[in-house]
């Protein structure tokens, strides 16, 4: 599976019986899985923007509606998913590392990175990462919970050929739009400072000199976590001002 919308699908036929969880009975959008009152599908909008980026998925973060993966998926069209596999990783995954057409970065910290691994300490402007002209930088995210990505990648030998990016610290807070560090408040990080995927998306995206593709992503994951918010009704007082400002964003800069 390749695209997020089959992989979804897919996983979700794979599901034989009802398993209660928390939000099971809101009236979901089949899309954007937040309630239909709250839906954010028509405000999507697509960047053109010449990256790709692949989503190595944990199995359990699929079907989650909190999911922030799948908004990576929305604003970039050249967006790959895949179930990860230790032992039998996919052979489509496998065959787009090989592709001359991407030049494939993972991105994660340097810390694991292994003795031979070539790893990018990219910082926008003073440094940006730097990407040949005839290659598509495909930046590729593990999604899943913080300590199963690091297990993800400890045990994925194919991952530790790959160039890393490394997000230094002062990078991954630093603002993209003007918002707080984070408002990822879907599920909260048992450790301080770690970010959405979409979050840490948009932070590569700047750190690859393409400011407004990032800020286009920060924009669409404020406008997701605003609404699913609200849907749970974490937000007591209606103020929609991150879909508008999303909307002022995309009216001034729909084009790179």
């Amino acid at each position: 599976m390749s695209n997020f919308k089959t992989l979804f699908q897919y996983r979700l036929s794979l599901v034989k019986r009802s398993i209660p969880r928390r939000g099971e009975n809101m009236d979901r959008c089949p899309t954007c899985q937040i309630s239909r009152p709250h839906c954010i599908c028509e405000l999507q909008k697509t960047n053109n923007a010449k990256v790709a980026f692949c989503l190595l998925m944990k199995d359990s973060e699929i079907l989650k509606p909190s999911n922030t993966g799948k908004l990576i998926a929305d604003v970039f069209k050249d967006t790959y998913a895949f179930i990860y596999s230790r032992t039998n990783p996919d052979n489509n995954f496998l065959e787009l590392l090989k592709n001359d057409k991407y030049q494939p970065y993972i991105i994660f910290p340097k810390d694991y990175a292994t003795d031979n691994q070539v790893v990018f300490e990219p910082i926008p402007i003073k440094n940006p990462l730097i990407i040949a002209d005839n290659k598509i930088p495909l930046f590729i995210l593990l999604d899943g919970t913080w300590r199963e990505a690091a297990r993800m990648f400890r045990k994925s030998t194919v991952l530790h050929n790959i160039p890393m990016i490394s997000m230094a610290p002062d990078i991954l807070n630093e603002q993209i739009i003007d918002y707080n560090n984070s408002n990822y408040i879907l599920r909260q990080s048992k450790k301080a400072g770690q970010l959405a995927t979409a979050e840490v998306a948009a932070r590569v995206l700047k750190s690859a000199g393409k400011e407004q593709s990032a800020q286009h992503l920060q924009h669409w994951f404020e406008v997701f976590c605003y609404r699913y918010n609200l849907a749970k009704k974490s937000i007591v007082e209606y103020d929609d001002s991150p879909a508008l400002n999303y909307l002022d964003f995309i009216n001034n800069n729909l084009k790179e």
